[in-house]
C-alpha cells in the first residue's frame, strides 16, 4: 500500500516538474520580447547555467517515459 502511494507522488511529482518547465519556456517566449537596457555578462551567464539544469532535470524525470518507450528484444 505505501509503495502504490510512494509511486504516485513520484508520478505526479515528474508530471509537475514537465508542466513547470514548459510554463517557464513560455513565460520566456511571452514576457521575454521586452529589452533589457544593459544586460550583465554575470546574469545571462548565470541564465545560461539554470536552463541548463532544468533541461538536465527535464531529461532526467523524463528518462523512466522514454525507457518504457524503447523497444523490447
Amino acid at each position: 500500500m505505501l509503495q502504490r502511494r510512494l509511486d504516485r507522488v513520484a508520478r505526479w511529482h515528474r508530471h509537475t516538474a514537465v508542466a513547470a518547465v514548459v510554463l517557464m519556456i513560455l513565460h520566456r517566449w511571452v514576457i521575454g520580447s521586452s529589452v533589457v537596457p544593459k544586460p550583465s555578462a554575470l546574469g545571462l551567464g548565470l541564465g545560461s547555467v539554470a536552463l541548463a539544469g532544468l533541461l538536465a532535470l527535464t531529461v532526467w524525470a523524463l528518462a523512466p517515459s522514454l525507457r518504457a518507450a524503447r523497444w523490447s528484444r
